[in-house]
């Protein structure tokens, strides 16, 4: 019973401390990294979504080829309808690409910047 009353608990201040949306996130966010890569949009969209230490399970990711720029954004696992990280990335020109990481939580900082070290180092 116990167990119950503390994992409902942890999910219900799962669902208040998320950010509902990707947009919502991007405008309410804990903190931001911004960069700018030397590779094209999608090259950059495609490092980022093959990258080994992205959590596979919560990760949801869309390419606009049309408008050419991506997002991916990750969700929690027990809250799949609250963002926790949004990656925008924007072509800029060719082979020039902007990367905004917003995040909610500190705890997703980390993250933030290795993928920025990943892609700044393969340039």
């Amino acid at each position: 019973m116990k167990q119950f009353l503390f994992l409902s608990i942890i999910f219900v201040f799962l669902i208040g401390c998320g950010v509902k949306t990707p947009n919502d996130l991007r405008q309410n966010h804990e903190g931001k990294i911004h960069f700018i890569v030397n590779k094209g949009y999608q090259e950059v969209y495609r490092n980022i979504v093959e990258y080994e230490e992205m959590p596979v399970h919560e990760t949801c990711s869309e390419l606009y080829t049309d408008i050419k720029s991506g997002k991916i954004y990750l969700r929690g696992v027990f809250t799949p309808f609250y963002s926790f990280v949004l990656i925008d990335i924007i072509h800029i020109e060719p082979e020039i690409t902007e990367v905004n990481y917003y995040y909610y939580f500190p705890v997703w900082k980390d993250l933030g910047d290795k993928i920025k070290k990943r892609l700044l180092h393969n340039q």
